[in-house]
């Protein structure tokens, strides 16, 4: 796990101060080495930088940029290919090191971009390959890894973070359509950015560019489609579902246990992370789960996770987590998220990240088993709700719900019913929104859209409004990746369809951009055998009824558990780790949204546009 930084220029174009600036700033990514390549291709000059976390093979023989004796090429590389070793057999390679960058830089060297996709992993490069006068750039297929690119034609700047082609002195122009879509989402959706001219570049494809043309052009190609698995069907029995699936979590997981530095686990109270240490523990010795404890809060999960780890025969930590500890990582965010971003849970997943790397700099985590199974009760919910409406007549439910808001105090009694049922009762203006446009949506594309945005129609601006608001997010996914399989879905069910729309919005753009900067701000590695591509494809092909059943989701991960933990098996729903800001109890913008402005705000003041 590294940081990646580069330019591809016309010759003495760019300083070489200008590159080592841009290392200095990933040097969080990686902090224990760092260094740099200048090649000169044809007309261009290739630039290289690299900062190092040492994972496997920690000699210097790892250091990057990585070139051989034999070849001119230079491979610069942010990331871990989890099946380097079976990988390395196939190779006919003389290697010198065991670290997976050497078979990567192998696989390109040997069988160009085609090795892309035999690659299971997270990653993040680019191949400087002069032999055949380009370069090579790549993202793992669910987009763990980032990868930011400027392009003019004559000027690619690219690295892990964006701060890091700021050392360039890339122009910084607002793009006001990626604010709009942060006041709409609380996040920037590929391939936007926050600046005008600089882009993400698309998770699970690969681009080369040709650098005997007089111009910078990227030929992108993708090569995994997330919907894939929607259009295969298990066949087989409930028995042979949680047999695959089982199979399946075991072998991501073994080769993630890959690791020449320490490892742990981040175990919280719930299915996922307690499936991955079951596994983790089924394959080794000598790990320790990490849980967190939150003194006075409702939604302490870490008894539940210690009896876990003790039925396991697992050494557990408690991480105890205070306001101060919250309050230390506000003052990061800009720093380390670059653009604006208001999902506040990135605030306890940084105070988690820098306690347990005290401790490790490896962690599995259970992340990815909610998306692909069901998990989230916005995905669930609206089925049933929309059901509701129809057993209704006209706009009886959207009238009732107007009248009862009035009800003075009524907020105050329906936040307590939420908290006496586990739910949180924060942000409750939001969630009287979602009620109404769920009651009102005629069409089920309409239906994922309040659950997931941050402000309501009433809170954003016209202008706002126009840019984002005309289409749905089914439609505007759909506009982003025409070449996905969005025909797979047509015989899939409500819920399903609404998965498919996470896995390419919000955990993309969202969750895992959450989960890199907030680990990575510490030099912490997190791998998620749940986002293995070959777990996602299979979830993706299971009948609705392996994981949705009377309305509770990831009922095949559940009914996997119960093998694992018979005695002590985690049953709790769905909810997301707390964070203790004052509640508000008043109508009108909701706490999210607030915090979105503040937000905002922050990132202005961090990163001052210039021309």
């Amino acid at each position: 796990m590294c940081g990646i930084v580069g330019y591809i220029a016309r010759p003495d174009v760019i300083a070489k101060q200008k590159l080592l600036d841009g290392i200095e700033q990933l040097r969080h990514r990686g902090p224990d080495a760092s260094s740099y390549s200048i090649l000169r291709v044809g007309d261009w000059e290739v630039g290289l930088g690299h900062t190092r976390l040492a994972i496997l093979d920690l000699s210097e023989s790892g250091v990057q940029p990585f070139r051989s004796a034999k070849s001119k090429a230079a491979l610069t590389y942010n990331g871990e290919i989890y099946n380097f070793e079976e990988l390395r057999q196939g190779l006919d390679f003389r290697f010198r090191t065991t670290s997976d960058t050497e078979v990567l830089y192998a696989g390109l060297l040997t069988e160009g971009p085609s090795f892309i996709p035999k690659m299971n992993g997270m990653f993040a490069f680019a191949y400087c390959d002069p032999a055949h006068h380009r370069v090579v750039f790549a993202r793992d297929r669910v987009g763990k890894k980032p990868l930011y690119v400027y392009q003019t034609d004559d000027l690619i700047v690219f690295g892990s973070e964006l701060k890091a082609l700021l050392s360039f002195g890339i122009p910084t122009k607002i793009s006001e359509l990626s604010l709009s879509f942060f006041h709409w989402l609380g996040y920037i959706p590929q391939p936007h950015t926050i600046y005008q001219g600089v882009t993400k570049f698309a998770a699970g494809s690969w681009g080369a560019i040709d650098l005997s043309r007089d111009k910078l052009t990227i030929d992108e190609q993708q090569y995994w489609d997330p919907l894939t698995g929607y259009g295969r069907h298990f066949s087989g029995t409930a028995d042979d579902a949680v047999d695959q699936l089982l199979e399946l979590v075991d072998e991501a997981t073994r080769i993630r246990l890959r690791s020449d530095v320490p490892l742990g686990v981040f175990l919280s109270g719930g299915i996922d992370s307690s499936l991955v240490l079951s596994s983790v523990t089924a394959q080794a010795s000598d790990v320790t789960a990490f849980t967190v404890g939150v003194p006075n809060n409702a939604q302490d999960e870490s008894a539940v996770a210690v009896e876990t780890a003790r039925e396991l025969g697992v050494h557990i930590q408690v991480l105890e987590i205070s306001r101060a500890d919250y309050a230390r990582q506000i003052p990061r965010i800009p720093a380390h998220f670059d653009e604006p971003f208001s999902d506040m849970s990135q605030i306890p997943t940084m105070a988690i990240a820098e306690l347990a790397r005290q401790h490790v700099t490896v962690v599995l985590t259970g992340d990815g088993g909610d998306e692909t199974f069901l998990g989230y009760p916005w995905v669930t919910y609206p089925e049933r709700l929309m059901k509701l409406r129809r057993g209704l007549r006209g706009s009886v439910p959207s009238i009732a719900l107007n009248i009862i808001e009035r009800i003075p105090g009524f907020r105050a009694i329906l936040s307590g019913v939420l908290e006496m049922g586990g739910f949180s009762s924060d942000n409750i203006d939001i969630k009287l929104e979602i009620l109404r446009r769920l009651f009102e949506a005629e069409d089920p594309s309409d239906v994922f859209d309040p659950f997931k945005q941050v402000r309501p129609d009433f809170d954003l601006s016209v202008s706002d409004r126009e840019r984002v608001r005309r289409r749905s997010i089914a439609s505007w996914a759909q506009t982003l990746y025409p070449d996905y399989g969005w025909t797979n879905l047509n015989s899939r069910s409500l819920p399903e369809r609404l998965s498919a729309l996470e896995q390419v919005t919000y955990m993309r753009d969202d969750v895992l951009v959450k989960v890199d900067r907030a680990t990575m701000a510490f030099g912490l590695e997190a791998r998620s055998p749940l986002l293995d591509y070959r777990v996602i494809e299979f979830g993706n092909s299971l009948p609705v009824h392996l994981k949705l059943q009377d309305g509770v989701g990831k009922w095949l991960l559940r009914r996997a558990l119960r093998r694992r933990l018979p005695n002590n098996y985690p049953n709790l729903s769905k909810r997301g780790f707390g964070v203790p800001f004052p509640k508000v109890d008043r109508p009108g913008p909701t706490e999210y949204a607030k915090w979105n402005r503040e937000v905002e705000a922050q990132w202005r003041v961090a990163y001052a546009p210039r021309p």
